[in-house]
């Protein structure tokens, strides 16, 4: 159950940042620097945020054991219900992704990482450690993100971007649900 769970919020968090990527290839033509320069952006503020919310939540892990998993899993469905919600009824206005700008980047990279932030928050309540996702989710998210770039440059089609999105939130939806089950089923 634990490979399933780091592959789970693995691809549930790169397909967030695949998304914003895509939108920053759609809204700007990005140049193979800028497109860099965009993807490293996104990889660290993912991870780092991402870690920073595991270190927050671990240090409080004591306080929250007698609720075994549930305030994890409540912070990893309502992170999954916010994506989608936004992945339906957002439309993107191209000056936010403008990510020629520096200021544009950060925030939009920090925005992106806080979806991490939150994530990284629940997971040690369940018990998922740090290591094994902070190795995976600075390559996947870095690969994705560049991918998302070009792809967004040439196939340029926000739709997909938007099932993107929904799809990470579906994923962290899907690990509740996972969660949930196996708990029934060892009880």
């Amino acid at each position: 159950m634990l490979a399933l769970r780091i592959i789970l919020i693995t691809a549930s968090l790169t397909l967030l940042c695949f998304s914003v990527a895509m939108k920053m290839g759609f809204f700007r033509c990005q140049s193979y620097k800028e497109a860099i320069r965009s993807s490293l952006s996104l990889t660290v503020f993912m991870t780092g945020l991402f870690t920073l919310g595991w270190l927050i939540s671990y240090s409080m892990h004591s306080w929250l054991e007698g609720f075994k998993q549930v305030p994890g899993l409540v912070i990893l469905f309502l992170l999954g219900l916010k994506t989608i919600y936004f992945s339906r009824i957002r439309k993107e206005d191209p000056t936010l992704f403008d990510t020629g700008m520096r200021g544009v980047l950060l925030a939009v990279s920090f925005a992106a990482g806080l979806n991490g932030l939150i994530a990284g928050l629940a997971l040690p309540i369940i018990g998922v450690g740090l290591f094994p996702l902070v190795a995976l989710i600075p390559g996947t998210v870095f690969l994705l993100s560049i991918s998302g770039v070009y792809f967004g440059k040439m196939r340029g089609n926000l739709k997909l971007a938007q099932w993107m999105e929904f799809s990470g939130g579906f994923l962290l939806i899907v690990l509740v649900a996972l969660e949930i089950f196996y708990t029934i089923k060892a009880v």
